[in-house]
Parts: structure tokens; sequence; C-alpha cells
């Protein structure tokens, strides 16, 4: 009769830090697999690592999880984020690419790596780009930054974010200054100026910060920096509340004066076939063209009816 050695497969201790699964479905406790007890372990030596600042031992325990199907790499993104760009010594101390600062290899590895993060987890993408927004500021690279906000800013759901109105309101608002050089503490300094100079601001700019800054303290009434930058503003530019009542009646103006153009056929600055023309292929004219909107350029044209 063989005798059967029993082996303990329970830990010592239980997991410390939790590890999100790639599905509700497959479960990453430590009790259910010896391959999962040690992925649960695995995590646990990356995250003491990175509290210890052993970096290269963090780096390879990272470089095992991410490619683990039972773990959701993307749900811990900060952690790749963090880690990229560091160089090592034999003893696992952290030297920085240049010795003070990010290279620019590192640098455009980060922005690169979330761009391609909110590709892949459309779910997190307003975390993303407020973590790329700021990344882009850290790098002083501010007309980028504003570009990716403006790109989404006016999509759902990043139009109901304050924050991000915030970021692009108070970038808006440096990028205004003609000399960079001396509004730089706006964004690099804890301590806010009390006062801006009007003459080095650029009216565009400084009026799209004001649109910025009060879409934010709508969505968000308690912010203080919002209404901070606000007042000073409102200071400034006493018409800038009424910017988008002027633009409006900008616009209606413009109405009015498409209603008076003829109807041979062209109807403002907008070429449109004569009306017999599309009666003729079965199609309503006047209902085709009824409350039409025609961009051009900057202007919108409200086409009459025929």
């Amino acid at each position: 009769m063989s005798k059967h050695t029993h082996v303990n497969t329970q830990l010592p201790h239980p997991p410390v830090f939790s590890l999100p699964s790639t599905s509700s479905k497959i479960s990453v406790r430590a009790d259910t697999s010896t391959r999962r007890r040690h992925i649960r372990l695995l995590n646990d030596i990356l995250h003491l690592s990175i509290q210890r600042g052993q970096w290269d031992k963090a780096n390879r325990a990272w470089a095992i999880l991410a490619r683990c199907p039972e773990v959701d790499w993307r749900a811990m993104w900060h952690i790749g984020l963090l880690l990229i760009g560091k160089q090592y010594d034999q003893g696992g101390g952290l030297n920085l690419d240049d010795g003070s600062s990010l290279s620019a290899t590192t640098s455009r590895d980060r922005v690169d790596y979330l761009k391609t993060l909110m590709l892949r987890y459309p779910t997190r993408r307003e975390s993303l780009l407020r973590e790329l927004s700021l990344e882009l500021i850290s790098q002083e690279r501010y007309t980028e930054a504003l570009d990716e906000l403006e790109l989404y800013l006016p999509i759902f759901p990043y139009h109901d974010n304050p924050i991000l109105h915030l970021y692009a309101g108070l970038l808006c608002l440096y990028l205004a200054q003609k000399r960079p050089s001396e509004g730089k503490q706006l964004l690099s300094s804890s301590s806010m100026p009390a006062s801006l100079d009007i003459s080095n601001l650029s009216t565009d700019r400084a009026r799209s910060a004001q649109r910025y800054l009060d879409r934010a303290k709508t969505l968000d009434p308690g912010n203080p920096t919002a209404s901070t930058f606000l007042a000073l503003l409102e200071g400034m530019f006493p018409q800038a509340g009424r910017i988008d009542r002027d633009e409006d009646e900008m616009n209606d103006e413009d109405d009015d004066d498409s209603d008076s153009d003829d109807d041979e056929g062209r109807y403002g600055d907008v070429q449109l076939p004569p009306p017999e023309s599309v009666d003729r292929i079965g199609v309503d004219f006047a209902d085709a063209v009824d409350e039409a909107w025609v961009e051009r350029g900057a202007k919108k044209v409200r086409v009459a009816k025929g």
C-alpha cells in the first residue's frame, strides 16, 4: 500500500492588495488554484516593491502580471505609467534619465501610453484624458494639452466634466499671456497671482478661458479656483459675460439677411438647385430646405422656405 504525502498549499498569509480580473467569471482569488495563488503573491510583490523603491523588481513583476490573461492590466494603468522611463542601478535605486527630469523619449512614451489606453479602454477615457492633460502640462506642452481638451470637450461625457473644463480654462488663460515666461506661475506655482496685467492678455484667449471656467463653475458651483479666475476675468472684461448672447444676436442678424435673398436657385452664398428640378425627382423642395442650416466658414446661413 503506497503512502500519499499531503502537500499543504495554503498560503502562510492572505493576499494584501486587490487585483482586478479580466472578467467577473474569472476569479483571481488566492485559494482557487496554484497559478492564481502565485499571481496574487506576485501582485503583492509589485506593490511592496513600489513602496520600498525597488523599481527593478517592480518592473519585472509588472511585466509578468501584464501577460497573465486573468489580470486586467488596463485597470492598473496608473502603475504602468509610474514605471515608464525609470532606469535602475544594480542596487535597485532610481535614476532619472537626465539626472533631474524625464528625457524626451520617456516623455513621448508616457504620452503615447496614455493615448493608446484611451483607444483600448473606453470606459476610463475621462480619467485618462485628465491624466494626459496633466502629463502634457508637466512637460510644458500647453498648446497640445489644450488641443486635446478642445477635441473631446464638446462630446459627451466630457462635456459634463468640471475638472476638464477647469483645465481648459486655465490653459487658455495661460496661453492668453503674450509673454508666457512671465505668466508661468499660473500653472507651475502653488501660489496664484493676485492680479493679471490686461495689457498682456489676448482678448480671444481670455474670453475662451471665461467660457470654460464659467462652464466649470456651472457644473461645480463650489469650485473656488473657477470662481476666483472668473472674478478676475469679469473685472478685466466686463463684456465677457455677454459673449454668448452677442454671438447669438450676430447669428440672428445673419439669419434676417439671408431671408431677403432671391429665389433663383441661389440663397445667400449657398448654391442650391431650383425648386422645379427637385420636384421633378419626386422630392418636396419646400420640406427639403425647411429649417435647413448650411455652414460656410464660421457663419451659419439658414435657407428660407422655397
